[in-house]
């Protein structure tokens, strides 16, 4: 089933309110994921844009190829799927404005529980007065790129897309998970830990903060794999391993937890702290995923170290796993 959003994003041109865009247009599509109307764009010169490696792999898996990030520019056409988290809309919005062309199109979309209702507003403030269009529980905003965009404020939302310092120290950027604090729970759990020895990983590693004291405590670790479904997390925790780490032996993979495969390597242990959403709702699978990745990638005798919240409530699916379990605080 299709997201709302997305089929929002494609309904005016359904309905004939915006023409499909001709053979050999330029079309950017931000935050991009399936949908059936992307066969109306086959023969555009198509840019997809995705962080997520999930869902990526999804719109591969259909024929469509997407990167994380393009140079590319003079856009005819853009789209954007809008995140929930609010900087991220900012700089998807001001990238698409600064990549089209004079008198482009952009076509935004977002639930209206995930920000739909910030989308004309966020768009007023770099001068972009939206035809905006309600459907699907969304918010749709049309634009036409115009000479009053704000460019100076643009500008200023685009400097914030970049790797910089959080409060504590450590570098991140805008969509990484808790990119600007230390997270309690991951805190608790290296509190708890008593050894890593052999090789390891840190599954849902953000910026790397488990990591990054793990390796710096635990002198005994051999290898180490950081992975993330986030393209930005790991540019985040390759960058911080590098300056705050002393281990030379650390592979990052941007990649979903479920599909992980180190040939015939198992590992001897497997540090987390699972994320519980997916996109805006609360979904206690993803940890449970986590979970049955980690006992899959352990050797017998293996040690997974978590912490999650207690109203997750993983411990029978933990128990039907592995061989025993401690529940520490």
């Amino acid at each position: 089933m299709e997201l709302a959003s997305v089929n929002a994003l494609f309904y005016p041109f359904e309905q004939g309110e915006i023409s499909w865009p001709d053979e050999n247009q330029k079309v950017y599509y931000l935050n991009a994921r399936y949908s059936k109307h992307l066969s109306n764009l086959n023969g555009c010169e198509l840019y997809l844009q995705q962080f997520n490696y999930t869902c990526s792999q999804e719109l591969k898996i259909k024929g469509f190829q997407s990167y994380p990030e393009y140079n590319s520019e003079a856009f005819d056409l853009a789209f954007i799927n809008i995140p929930k988290d609010m900087i991220s809309a900012q700089i998807y919005i001001a990238e698409a404005l600064q990549k089209l062309k004079a008198e482009g199109v952009l076509v935004c979309a977002a639930r209206n529980d995930a920000g739909g209702k910030r989308i004309s507003k966020t768009m007023a403030e770099m001068g972009c007065v939206s035809n905006k269009i309600s459907k699907f529980k969304s918010t749709i905003c049309i634009v036409v790129k115009n000479q009053d965009i704000n460019e100076k404020k643009i500008a200023s939302i685009l400097q914030q897309n970049k790797l910089s310092k959080n409060d504590f120290g450590y570098w991140s950027m805008p969509g990484v998970y808790g990119r600007d604090k230390i997270d309690i729970g991951s805190q608790m759990l290296l509190e708890h830990i008593d050894d890593l020895k052999g090789d390891g990983a840190d599954l849902g590693c953000g910026y790397g903060y488990l990591s990054i004291i793990a390796l710096n405590k635990f002198k005994s670790i051999d290898k180490l794999y950081m992975v993330d479904n986030d393209y930005r997390s790991i540019v985040s925790s390759k960058k911080n391993i590098r300056e705050f780490a002393d281990h030379k032996d650390v592979s990052f993979m941007w990649n979903d937890v479920n599909e992980l495969n180190f040939e015939d390597a198992k590992l001897d242990w497997v540090i987390m702290n699972p994320p519980f959403h997916q996109f805006k709702d609360t979904n206690p699978v993803i940890g449970t995923s986590f979970i049955s990745s980690s006992e899959k990638l352990l050797k017998k005798g293996g040690f997974l170290w978590m912490v999650s919240n207690a109203h997750l409530a993983y411990e029978d699916h933990i128990f039907s796993l592995f061989a025993s379990a401690d529940k520490v605080t």
